[in-house]
């Protein structure tokens, strides 16, 4: 399963490399499914580091929560990713200082739930757009948070 979509990333880019070898009478168009060719390329090869690192930091902030939290905490990392003022990969993101303390902790273990989270959410599935901040219910709020939009078992999920 984990490799499946790797697969189809595979045929997906190889299609599209017959394609512009099939249109090299239109040189402008190839040209565009060649740069697209790259992009993807560059993409396929950061994706299993993307999902490894991102299950790694859903699994460590949320080791007791359900599958909804999980994927709000992914959520938080991608947007972050995508917000000016943090940095631009999720890489740095997850490794940026004070960002996320559970990264850090000695509980962390691997989980299978997590991982196919991560590679969902980093396919666009399931993802809220809206937050980037959480912090856990049993402390006050933060004063960076200026509104609070989903409220879990264990976390409050904000802007």
């Amino acid at each position: 399963m984990r490799y499946l979509f790797i697969i189809a990333a595979i045929i997906y880019l190889g299609s599209i490399a017959m394609c512009c070898f099939m249109m090299h009478e239109n040189h402008k168009r190839c040209k565009v499914v060649e740069r697209r060719l790259k992009v993807l390329s560059n993409m396929q090869a950061n994706l299993l580091n993307n999902v490894e690192e991102l299950s790694k930091i859903i699994s460590a902030e949320c080791m007791q929560c359900d599958s909804v939290e999980k994927a709000l905490v992914g959520s938080v990392v991608l947007n972050r990713a995508e917000t000016e003022g943090y940095p631009d990969n999720i890489h740095d993101v997850i490794n940026d200082k004070n960002a996320f303390h559970g990264l850090y902790g000695s509980q962390y273990v691997y989980d299978p739930l997590s991982y196919r989270i991560a590679l969902s959410l980093l396919c666009g599935v399931n993802r809220n757009q809206e937050v980037v901040f959480f912090y856990r219910r049993n402390i006050a709020k933060p004063s960076f948070v200026t509104k609070i939009i989903y409220s879990r078992k264990y976390h409050n999920f904000g802007i």
